[in-house]
C-alpha cells in the first residue's frame, strides 16, 4: 500500500510541478452547422490570455458559465468562473488545497473537484457553485485522478495505481467495479445513453476508443484516436471531435468507414491544442491551446 500510495503521490507531484510551468490558454469557439451540414467557425476567442496554466474547462448546465482551473501563484490551483455575458473571471475556490477537473454535478447546483488534502490523498468532493460546503462523492480511494459523471449515481474514475485504472463507481462509492487498466485520462460520458467512453494507451498508431454500458455490462469499440491523440470530446449532435496538430478533427460514429474529417485549421489562430469542452446548450466549444510540450 506504502507502494501504491508513493506512486500516486510522485504522478500527481510530478504534474503539479509541471502544470505551474505550462502556458496553455482556453479559447471561446462558436459555431453553426450549415444547411449543407458543414461547420462554419467564429474566431476563437482567448479569454484567459495570460502567461500560465488555464486549463480544464467546463461549462455550467445553462451554458452561461465556464468553469476553469488556473495556478495564479506558484503554490497551488483554484477553481475560476468565466461569464461568456458579461467577460468576467472570479474565483470560485481559495483555498489552501489544490482543486483539479471542475465538472457540473447531475443535479446542475454543484461542482464536482478532485481535490489534494493536506495528507496528500486525492480525493473527489461536491461544492456549492460559490465553492462552499466540500463534501465527498467517493469514499473508497484517495488517489482520484479524472472522472465523469454517466448519470445521478454512477461516476466513471480514472484512479492513479500501479497503472491508471478505469473504475466504475456505484451509489456513494461504496461499489465499484475495475473495468479496465492502462487507460488515458479523457473519460466521457456518451450523449443519449448509459454509456461510457475512454482510451485504451497501447497501440502507438492510435489509440484505441472503447465503449461500456453500464446497464447491460456490454463492451464496445468506436475505433483509433489519430496517432498521438489521446483528448476528445462529444457533440451535442453525438459525434466525436479532437485536436490533431492544430487541426479540428470530427468522426461520425454512425459512419466509422469514412473516418477522421477535418472541419477547422485552429493552427494559426489557436495553434496546437488537445482539451475540449462542449456546452450542453447552444453552439459553443472551449478549447486549450497550449506552447510547447502537450500538458
Amino acid at each position: 500500500m506504502k507502494n501504491i500510495f508513493f506512486l500516486t503521490l510522485t504522478i500527481f507531484t510530478s504534474f503539479v510541478t509541471y502544470a505551474q510551468q505550462v502556458d496553455s490558454d482556453i479559447y471561446l469557439v462558436e459555431y453553426n452547422i450549415g444547411k449543407d451540414g458543414k461547420y462554419y467557425f467564429a474566431p476563437p476567442f482567448n479569454f484567459t490570455n495570460r502567461k500560465g496554466y488555464d486549463n480544464q474547462p467546463a461549462f455550467s448546465a445553462n451554458g452561461e458559465h465556464i468553469y476553469f482551473v488556473a495556478y495564479k501563484d506558484t503554490v497551488q490551483s483554484d477553481v475560476y468562473d468565466y461569464s461568456i455575458y458579461d467577460s468576467t473571471t472570479v474565483a470560485i475556490t481559495n483555498t489552501p488545497e489544490s482543486e483539479f477537473s471542475p465538472t457540473v454535478s447531475p443535479d446542475g447546483n454543484h461542482l464536482s473537484v478532485i481535490r489534494i488534502d493536506s495528507d496528500k490523498g486525492q480525493r473527489m468532493y461536491n461544492i456549492l457553485l460559490d465553492g462552499t460546503d466540500p463534501e465527498p462523492v467517493i469514499l473508497t480511494t484517495d488517489s482520484a485522478a479524472y472522472y465523469e459523471w454517466i448519470n445521478p449515481k454512477t461516476v466513471a474514475m480514472v484512479v492513479l495505481d500501479k497503472s491508471t485504472m478505469l473504475n466504475i463507481y456505484d451509489g456513494a462509492g461504496e461499489q465499484f467495479t475495475q473495468l479496465a487498466q492502462n487507460v488515458g485520462r479523457c473519460v466521457k460520458k456518451i450523449p443519449g445513453k448509459d454509456e461510457v467512453s475512454y482510451v485504451a494507451l497501447g497501440d502507438t498508431n492510435g489509440f484505441s476508443l472503447l465503449t461500456f454500458n453500464i446497464t447491460s455490462g456490454e463492451m464496445g469499440g468506436i475505433g483509433q484516436l489519430p496517432k498521438g491523440v489521446e483528448d476528445y470530446a462529444w457533440t451535442n449532435e453525438g459525434k466525436i471531435i479532437c485536436g490533431d496538430n492544430g487541426k479540428l478533427k470530427i468522426l461520425d460514429p454512425a459512419k466509422p468507414e469514412i473516418g477522421w474529417q477535418e472541419i477547422a485549421d485552429f493552427s494559426k489562430s489557436i495553434g496546437t491544442f488537445y482539451r475540449i469542452a462542449i456546452s450542453p446548450v447552444g453552439n459553443k466549444w472551449a478549447i486549450v491551446g497550449y506552447k510547447g510540450k502537450k500538458p
